[in-house]
């Protein structure tokens, strides 16, 4: 007696077609809905925010004008700050202030060190505007003048 198991063939699944017409459609009709409810809901928020603020006394109103102001002021002294150590350190270094970034004077002078060297190019001296430098400032230099000089 043979125990063969018979094994099921696979049965090959077959999806209906999708009409992706219709689901778009759908998909819109919902959207436009959902968006109906937003501006309703935006409306009924700018409702609510004016009637707590009816409801606020007059010191809350101008307790909350002057947090605000002083958040705005502290803004502007901590950007005057900045500027300012800005000019101090462009005075010290040559750097312009217009290229020095950083929000603290440590960052600044960082800065500065940094664009110093690109902003100052030392090339070779040159007295006289016609002539050979006295001395080349490195071996590329001193070989193109070789190459370049008669001898």
């Amino acid at each position: 007696m043979t125990d063969a198991v018979e094994t099921p063939e696979p049965q090959e699944t077959v999806e209906p077609e999708t009409d992706w017409r219709a689901e778009a459609e759908k998909l819109k009709a919902e959207s436009r809905k959902w968006e109906a409810r937003s501006k309703e809901n935006a409306k009924a928020a700018q409702r609510l925010a004016e009637l707590e603020d009816a409801d606020k006394t007059e010191l809350q109103r101008a307790t909350e004008r002057a947090e605000t102001l002083e958040r705005e002021l502290s803004g502007l002294r901590s950007q005057q700050q900045v500027t300012a150590w800005m000019s101090e350190v462009a005075a010290s270094s040559g750097v312009p202030v217009d290229v020095l970034r950083g929000s603290t004077r440590e960052e600044i002078e960082a800065h500065a060190e940094t664009l110093k060297p690109l902003l100052n190019p030392r090339g070779p001296y040159v007295p006289s505007p016609g002539g050979i430098p006295e001395t080349p400032t490195n071996a590329d230099a001193a070989f193109a003048h070789k190459l370049f000089t008669q001898s």
